[in-house]
Parts: structure tokens; C-alpha cells; sequence
């Protein structure tokens, strides 16, 4: 056992496979973070650990206590409170699984006993959470009484018992190194990871922005005059994205120009930048034949192609270099391309529509097909900003999968899930594995479910309205009937000024998320996290999955389409509500009313809350205008971060750092830059 970081320890068991998340990781842990840390006592879990090699790989044996609940596993849009559970950490193409399966599957687990563990694999890990008992763990003599069922139900339902176990089986593996750390609560637990993986992501000020992705089948043109439109109308917006049809060969890519849709790509870019806006463009790894890389890449690519492509191996410079270039010259070197969207790089392991490269799949860096899977969004992801961070740029994208250690890659996890309550349960598992979640606004049945879809997507790491194929905003059509027929919005104009306020709201908080993601950069303090990370010691937060804790003072409770009321669950403390300012006492559940137009936010009490005036978009000079809330005392002040917002120099000092308390400010650091936030009135609420 080797105690690496005050309140974090590594187990080693048996012989460790070499290619695992930590060999390629991003960045190397934040020691000067960590040692300044809280050293912990090491949890008891740790010495209790039965380690065993078998024919399929390797296992580990751990007590668990009865009223222990266990957390995290990756993104999961199902499935929450893993307790009692069996959950198999593997990528896959379906987010909505019952055993684990996910766009962001993460062998990093929290308990509310104030500890989690990282098993650092790359396998597809089987992990037993109080549903197996190794012969000879008896419970009390009273417990095993005969209870007749009848029926299936009963037959067959989980029965509580005094003496539960963990089970961790990694296949084929024969050795395991295990990361233990240890918490206050669940939120330092992540934090310690978080930081271990190498603090989290930080984004570019116009990252925080709305993301609208156009029509796939939209010319240049199209594109411009929809987002001129934006602006005329005054709707928000900061990043402009483009489907597929960009490039001329898509399934798989040729990355390069469609140039019947952008005879001009340069200008494209260059317009789209005067008009504010930095342009993603959607791809995937898989390499076409009529690609100019093609050739030069087969040598360092997997033995199985998908789609007619050859699969690169980014664990290999030479691949990386090679895709690099052609992201350069096809992207990153002309003005107004900044992100990307990064598609298909999850997996379909299961039923009738298998695609993409078999587990068997021989890669020449080393790494087998199941590796790969689990490695190939991380990889993907830190190819594609390796050029940016070079050229001083920060970037701000999309991916279709991640992993373990992903939390600095400045990347969100999307999916094809479109119900609601996966939306938000997908938002409320993110802050326990390092990873961020990205629900998308698509389309909408009526005006009710597109408020409250928006709602729903309004504050996570980033807010994407996706019409890759819709011709117009869904504020301005709605879908009707099995074929999904698009018809004019009825009262669109009145649609569209609501969708714009709310959009607005997102943009007056981007000073508060700019700090959040500071302090998740910083400390690892997840930006977005479960009432159950704060609250790890209140068990009626346990199963609340449909609301969750923005930064360290909001909390954010949607309503569902077609309720015009919702339960909310108020920790201890004051919560105030963000509109009204009336007053809640913490420590139980109350019914809440919300127009189908307001989104429901509640404040702590007692602190400091800056809310800025909305920009449409934000820009390389921008200032943000604040109003200073006071709420209560106002004895919990607020740090702001001010910076360029865009170059890594922040990373070399270049920050400075803003104190507002009840009736002053400090500023301090080594910002030199024009100031980016203009106080002004301070408000008693």
C-alpha cells in the first residue's frame, strides 16, 4: 500500500496490466492541490480487501455495510443509487441501461461512508453492490427464516440483509492497482479524484454561451443568414455547429470541405466570427479511404476497419501527429474554428445492429479491441485539443464517449437520450466521476415541452440546441403525429421572446459558472453535482436524482412536461427562492408551483450572488455588468475569476482573483488585461 496523496492511497494487487487510463492520462495529477489537503485517516475499506486471481481475470472482495449506499460508475441516464445493484462499466451506443452501460462508463465508485475507489482498468469491470455473499458471510439466524412468496415478484425481490459485500471483477486482468480515497463527504471524495486526474476542465468565457448546431443539410450560406436572424431577434448565442455534411465523405471521414455547400470555407469562418460565433464541426475518427491521411495513417490504425475506415491508434505520436495535421489544415488554422463535436466513438456491444471494431481488434501500440473501446474517447479527446492548447487556445466541445481520469478534458458527454428524467438524472450522476453531461434540446411536441426541455438543458457545462435535422429552431416548429410532421410554432414570436429570456438567464449567470469551473479546475469540486455529494449524511438525499446543485450556492429543481407541480427535497439550511425571494427552511420536502416559463432556482441563504446583465454573445473585450445580490447576512462572499478568457495563460498566473463581500471588493493577481466584470448595484434580498 502506498499513500500518494494526503487522504489518497494505491493498492496493488497481483501483476497490473500496463495500458490503463492512467498510463494515458491528460495531465499528471495536481500535487500542489492535493498536498494541501486535509490528510485523512485511511478508510477502513482498504484493509479489508480480498484479493483473488481466477480463470476470467481477477477479483476483489469487500465488506459493505447495510445502510451503506454506493454512487458513481460513470454516466448513468438510468440507474442511480447503485446499492444492490450489479453494474458492468462498459461503453455503449444506448444510454438508457439498467447494468451500467453508458456514453461515459467510469470505474470509480462513492460511498456515503466518506471514501471511494478507482480500479484503474480499462476491461469491462463487473462491480456487485450487496447482491452476492461469499459462502460462509452468514447473516443473523432470525434473517434466515423461509419466507413463502407468492409470486414471481416477491420471488425474486432484493432482500435487505445485516451483512452485505462488494464484489469487483475485472476479466482477464491478473493484477489491479486500486486508488482509495478518503472524504468528508462525497463531493471531497470526487474532489481528491478530480484533482488526481489532474484538476477539471476549464472553459473559454464563450464556452459558457448557448450552442446551437444547424441543419445538417444547410449550405454556408444557410448557416449564416440563420445565425444573422439570431442576432436580429436577440437571441443568445456563442457557438455555431455543423453536422456532418461539412465534409465530403462522412461515414467515414474524409475531413475535407464539402465545397458544393462551402466553396469558401476560410470566409465561412471568417463571417461567422464577425458575427460572434466560434463554429464546431461534428466528425469521427474513422478514417475514409478518399481521406488524404488515409494511406499514411493504415500503419498506425487497428486491424479492423468500421465503416469502410481505418480506426487510428492515438495511444501512438505518429497517429496523433498524423490526424493532428489534417485537423490543422482542415480546421484549426482558419479564424473562426475553435471546437468540435467528436461522434461515434462509443460502441454497440449488444443486440442486432453491431457496428464498429470487435473486442479481438488488434491495435499496434498494444492495446486490444475491449481497451480500445473503453480508451478511444479519452484518446480521441486529447488528440483533438492538443493543437488548440498549443496555439494558447481553449476549447470547449462535444464527445459521444469518455472514461476514467477524463475529468480535464474539456469535453461533454452527449447522447441520443431524449426523456426527460433521464435528462436530469444524467445531470445529477455527473458530479461523481469527473465527467460532464450534456442533455440536448432537439425538438419539442408543444410549447409546454419545449420550455420545459430547455430548462432542463439550460445550466449544465454547456446549453446545446441540436437541429441537425430541423430546418428551423424548435421554438419556431413543433413536431405532430407517428411521422414526426414539423408545423409552425402557433404564437412563435410569443415562443421565441420566452426561449430568449430564458436564454438570457444562462447568460447572467456565466460570471457565477465561470467561477464554478474555476473551483472544479482548481480544487475538483464538480460543477454540477447531486444533493447526495453535499448532504452525504442526510439520508433523504440519497434518491434524489432530479434536481441537483449548481456551483456552491444553487440549486436547480425543473419541472417535467405536463406537471404543473414537483416535489423538492430542501436541505438544512435557508434556501431562497431565486425570483421571488421568499424563504424556505431546509430539512424536508415541499410541493413547488412553477410557471411552464421559470425555471426553478433556489439560493442559499446568508451569501454573496452575482448576476450579470446578458450579452448576446461573448466576445474577446466583453464586460459583464453585475448586480451583487445580498442575501440574508451576505456573510458567504463571492470569488470571481477574471481573465482573457480564452488563452491558457490563466495556467501561468495571468488570473485575478475578486472578493465580493457585502459592501466591497478585492481584486489580486497577476491579471494585467482590461477588467472583465463592472460592479453595480448591490441588492438586499
Amino acid at each position: 500500500m502506498t499513500h500518494v496523496y494526503p487522504g489518497v492511497w494505491r493498492l496493488t494487487f497481483g501483476k497490473p496490466e500496463e495500458d490503463t487510463p492512467v498510463r494515458y492520462a491528460f495531465r499528471p495529477p495536481l500535487e500542489e492541490a492535493l498536498n494541501a489537503l486535509e490528510d485523512l485517516p485511511l478508510p477502513d475499506i482498504a484493509e479489508a480487501l480480498d484479493f483473488t486471481v481466477t480463470k476470467r481475470g481477477c477479483r476483489i472482495i469487500a465488506p459493505m455495510d447495510r445502510e451503506e449506499r454506493i454512487y458513481g460508475g460513470g454516466i448513468s441516464t438510468r440507474v442511480f443509487d447503485k446499492t444492490d445493484r450489479r453494474i458492468i462499466v462498459r461503453p455503449t451506443d444506448r444510454p438508457e441501461t439498467e447494468e451500467g452501460g453508458s456514453h461515459g462508463p467510469c470505474p470509480f465508485f462513492v460511498s456515503t461512508r466518506g471514501y471511494g475507489f478507482y480500479l484503474d482498468t480499462a476491461r469491462y469491470a463487473q462491480m456487485y453492490f450487496g447482491v452476492t455473499n461469499p459462502l460462509g458471510a452468514h447473516d443473523r439466524p432470525e434473517e434466515q427464516k423461509e419466507i413463502v412468496a407468492s409470486s414471481a415478484e416477491e420471488l425474486y425481490a432484493r432482500k435487505a440483509a445485516s451483512h452485505k459485500t462488494m464484489l469487483w471483477e475485472i476479466p482477464t486482468a491478473k493484477g489491479i492497482d486500486v486508488y482509495i480515497f478518503a472524504g468528508r463527504d462525497i463531493s471531497d471524495v470526487v474532489s481528491r479524484y478530480n484533482l488526481f486526474c489532474g484538476g477539471g476542465a476549464l472553459p473559454p468565457l464563450w464556452g459558457l454561451g448557448i450552442h446551437y448546431r444547424g441543419d445538417s443539410a444547410f449550405t454556408a450560406e444557410e448557416h449564416i443568414q440563420l445565425a444573422k436572424s439570431f442576432r436580429e431577434e436577440g437571441i443568445p448565442c456563442d457557438m455555431w455547429g455543423l453536422e456532418p455534411k461539412w465534409q465530403d465523405q462522412t461515414y467515414s471521414c474524409s475531413y475535407k470541405w464539402n465545397l458544393t455547400n462551402f466553396p469558401d470555407p476560410a470566409a465561412f469562418g471568417r463571417e461567422m466570427s464577425r458575427l460572434g460565433l466560434h463554429v464546431s464541426a461534428w466528425q469521427h475518427c474513422f478514417t475514409h479511404p478518399t481521406s488524404p491521411i488515409y494511406e499514411e495513417i493504415c500503419p498506425y490504425s487497428g486491424d479492423f476497419k468500421v465503416w469502410q475506415g481505418a480506426v487510428p491508434d492515438f495511444t501512438l505520436p505518429e497517429a496523433r501527429e498524423i490526424f493532428q495535421r489534417q485537423q490543422n489544415e482542415s480546421l484549426f488554422s482558419m479564424e473562426g474554428f475553435d471546437c468540435v463535436k467528436l461522434d461515434e466513438c462509443d460502441h454497440q456491444p449488444e443486440g442486432d445492429a453491431f457496428w464498429s471494431f470487435p473486442e479481438s481488434a488488434v491495435f499496434p501500440g498494444g492495446l486490444d479491441g475491449e481497451q480500445m473501446h473503453s480508451l478511444i474517447g479519452p484518446l480521441y479527446q486529447q488528440t483533438m485539443a492538443e493543437p488548440l492548447g498549443k496555439q494558447n487556445r481553449r476549447t470547449w466541445g462535444l464527445v459521444r464517449e469518455t472514461h476514467a481520469m477524463a475529468a480535464p478534458l474539456p469535453y461533454s458527454v452527449y447522447s441520443d437520450s431524449y426523456t426527460q428524467d433521464c435528462y436530469l438524472r444524467g445531470m445529477a450522476n455527473t458530479g461523481f466521476c469527473g465527467q460532464m453531461w450534456v442533455p440536448e434540446l432537439r425538438e419539442a411536441s408543444s410549447i409546454e415541452d419545449l420550455y420545459r426541455r430547455i430548462q432542463i438543458c439550460l445550466l449544465g457545462s454547456i446549453m446545446v440546441v441540436n437541429c441537425w435535422y430541423l430546418k428551423m429552431p424548435p421554438w419556431k416548429q413543433i413536431t405532430t403525429g407517428p411521422n414526426r410532421e414539423y408545423v409552425k410554432m402557433p404564437g412563435h414570436e410569443e415562443v421565441t421572446g420566452v426561449v430568449r429570456e430564458l436564454f438570457k438567464l444562462r447568460m447572467s449567470l456565466i460570471p457565477y459558472l465561470y467561477t464554478a469551473f474555476n473551483e472544479y479546475a482548481r480544487k475538483g469540486l464538480a460543477p454540477v453535482r447531486a444533493l447526495v455529494s453535499d448532504y452525504s449524511d442526510d439520508p433523504a438525499t440519497y434518491a434524489v436524482d432530479t434536481q441537483f446543485l449548481l456551483g456552491d450556492r444553487l440549486m436547480v429543481c425543473p419541472c417535467l412536461t405536463g406537471k404543473s407541480a414537483r416535489e423538492v427535497y430542501f436541505p438544512r439550511g435557508t434556501w431562497v427562492d431565486f425570483y421571488t425571494g421568499d424563504r424556505i427552511e431546509g430539512g424536508a420536502s415541499r410541493e413547488i408551483t412553477t410557471p411552464i416559463e421559470r425555471l426553478a432556482i433556489y439560493v442559499k441563504d446568508d451569501c454573496i450572488l452575482p448576476v450579470a446583465d446578458p450579452l448576446p454573445c461573448v466576445g474577446r473585450d466583453s464586460v459583464f455588468r453585475l448586480t451583487v445580490r445580498r442575501y440574508g447576512t451576505g456573510e458567504l462572499p463571492f470569488t470571481l475569476y477574471e481573465d482573457d478568457g480564452e488563452s491558457c495563460d490563466w495556467q501561468r498566473g495571468a488570473q485575478n482573483t475578486i472578493i465580493l463581500r457585502k459592501d466591497s471588493e478585492t481584486r489580486q493577481g497577476g491579471y494585467t488585461g482590461a477588467p472583465r466584470y463592472e460592479i453595480g448595484a448591490r441588492k438586499d434580498i
